[in-house]
């Protein structure tokens, strides 16, 4: 379904690619740092990340949330960019968000990763610095919400995203428990950050599938889940068989890992968060059925 052929930063030297997405990965860092800025003056708290890991690798529950998965791949940059010429999204990004009202649904980036606004045809383009069928990233969590919502979906609850990441299996990884093959089945650190790799998102499939047909499960991009995240949630018995989370709270749940991480942030348990306005350089999502 994706060539990997396509990409459009096939003819950049590695040196080039190297530095120019080193020089991309520093600014957006920057932004990140200024957008939390903003938050904090907003009234929000400094994220604690050391919540979010959970260190053992059984899985989340006793019994997870059976689903139709239509989310064979992470929701691409060009089926968002789709997305926001037809329900008219303007070049502030924002957009009435149902149940949620007017929010901003993606920070854009000025090296491709993102769509940029063309002034001239009034519409959202796509950059020829990075493929189109890369997953859709510095996407906040109601740019997820209003994108599924739009195709009839819905985010996965963080109990359905770990079933269909694990695919039956209860080892570290969905191919089994050695961090060795990962890069046989990821995009994560090991090959996509440093001197003559992509040091960005890649294109979605190309990697080795899980056992249910579903690419991308492990890195690339940490994809959003519908939940609110609370640590200890799936300790409480009265979570049940199929939970859809706390009732509230601060962050929206991440899970899978992305290009930037190690190994060890893209098994099946890891858990993460954010708050739902952040639109980081590793962040995306993909649609599943109601």
């Amino acid at each position: 379904m994706y060539d990997s052929k396509n990409s459009h930063t096939a003819h950049k030297s590695p040196k080039d690619m190297f530095e120019s997405n080193r020089t991309a990965w520093n600014e957006a860092m920057a932004y990140h740092s200024r957008a939390r800025g903003q938050a904090l003056q907003k009234g929000f708290e400094e994220p604690d990340y050391s919540i979010f890991d959970r260190d053992c690798d059984g899985v989340l529950l006793d019994k997870l949330a059976s689903i139709d998965i239509a989310g064979k791949y992470e929701v691409t940059k060009a089926q968002f960019t789709a997305f926001l010429n037809a329900v008219g999204v303007g070049e502030n990004c924002q957009y009435d968000v149902q149940g949620h009202g007017v929010q901003t649904l993606f920070s854009v980036s000025p090296y491709g990763w993102t769509p940029v606004w063309d002034a001239d045809s009034g519409k959202w383009v796509s950059q020829e610095t990075h493929p189109d069928d890369a997953p859709m990233i510095q996407v906040t969590w109601y740019g997820a919400k209003a994108y599924a919502d739009w195709v009839g979906g819905t985010l996965p609850t963080e109990a359905q995203w770990e079933y269909a990441c694990r695919a039956g299996t209860t080892t570290a990884y969905s191919f089994g428990d050695d961090p060795a093959l990962l890069g046989d089945y990821a995009w994560f650190q090991d090959n996509s950050w440093g001197e003559g790799l992509t040091n960005a998102s890649s294109s979605v499939g190309l990697k080795r599938p899980n056992h249910w047909g579903l690419y991308d499960m492990h890195g690339n991009a940490y994809e959003w889940c519908s939940d609110w995240y609370d640590y200890d949630y799936y300790n409480d018995p009265s979570a049940g068989s199929d939970p859809t989370g706390p009732a509230s709270g601060s962050y929206q749940v991440l899970r899978g890992g992305s290009w930037r991480n190690g190994a060890t942030v893209c098994r099946s348990a890891y858990r993460f968060g954010d708050y739902p306005v952040n639109g980081f350089v590793n962040y995306g999502f993909r649609v599943v059925s109601p």
